[in-house]
């Protein structure tokens, strides 16, 4: 491993290097065939227990929830680096600020017995660390599409943990985390998602009254006949006490709006069964 202290990742970052560059190796002693989007979103993760965030990464990352979050753009944009988000979901919802779940993730992950073949993988690594609390890594994807909802301006204190670290503002809660999503007044008619969701990707529209008194609005989301995948429909932020969410049926519901006339729908791809894949931004589910 080769590090220039003086070049444009040495410096004031040099910390976050050695941290990103390190866990890299621990990576290629562990499993150095796994699917490319697994290196990097854990390196990130890592690296900011040393150092200020990464506002690119998460920027591209939150401008593009409708890409499957496993997914490998070969080094175009930030967007693997940014998925550290998911393994802080991960950390904080499941093993409540527990950081060893990340070894304990890579080892599960390990290619055995043939090195060159990804068995098991990263979603099986993570089904495994999952299994004891009767977990999945697909009820994770929909849970994690809810979670980055509540990042930057959305954060309600009862989501992503704040750490004490001593320097500036965490990757879940940089300005550059939150979501953009698109506004619809209701009305009569249809909206045609676009782009579409990948599958392990979410959209995001934001739903809001035309008149006042309207307590809720009707959702029918034409599906594609397609038995292999789940669209999973999930309606922002929660209303009732203690709630961060509600799960609504995709073709026919009543969705209640928020005090202020309001209301933010997920669309969520999910497999139904099988292995997880993944599809290239040009071949977007329609």
């Amino acid at each position: 491993m080769l590090l220039d202290p003086w070049g444009p990742y040495g410096g004031p970052i040099l910390a976050q290097t050695v941290a990103h560059e390190f866990n890299h190796a621990t990576q290629a002693a562990d499993d150095w065939h796994e699917i490319g989007v697994s290196f990097e979103m854990s390196t990130v993760y890592v690296e900011q227990l040393f150092g200020d965030a990464c506002a690119e990464c998460i920027a591209d990352f939150q401008t593009r929830p409708e890409w499957s979050l496993l997914w490998y753009d070969d080094y175009e944009t930030w967007y693997m680096y940014g998925a550290a988000l998911y393994m802080h979901f991960l950390c904080d919802y499941y093993f409540h600020g527990d950081e060893s779940f990340l070894p304990a993730l890579w080892r599960a992950a390990r290619n055995t017995p043939d090195l060159l073949t990804n068995v098991p993988n990263l979603v099986d690594g993570v089904n495994t660390i999952l299994a004891p609390i009767n977990a999945t890594f697909r009820e994770s994807v929909e849970l994690f599409a809810r979670w980055r909802y509540y990042t930057d301006s959305r954060d309600d204190g009862q989501h992503f943990r704040h750490r004490q670290l001593g320097w500036g503002k965490q990757l879940p809660f940089l300005t550059e985390a939150e979501l953009t999503i698109p506004a619809i007044t209701l009305a009569d008619g249809e909206y045609v998602v676009n782009p579409a969701p990948m599958l392990l990707g979410s959209v995001y529209l934001e739903v809001e009254r035309d008149q006042e008194g309207q307590a809720s609005f009707g959702l029918s989301l034409e599906i594609p006949a397609d038995p292999s995948i789940q669209w999973v429909v999930q309606a922002l932020p929660g209303i009732a006490l203690g709630s961060d969410g509600d799960r609504v049926n995709p073709s026919a519901a009543r969705v209640a709006f928020d005090p202020n006339g309001k209301r933010t729908l997920v669309i969520t791809l999910l497999p139904v069964t099988g292995s997880i894949r993944t599809t290239s931004p040009e071949s977007d589910i329609q």
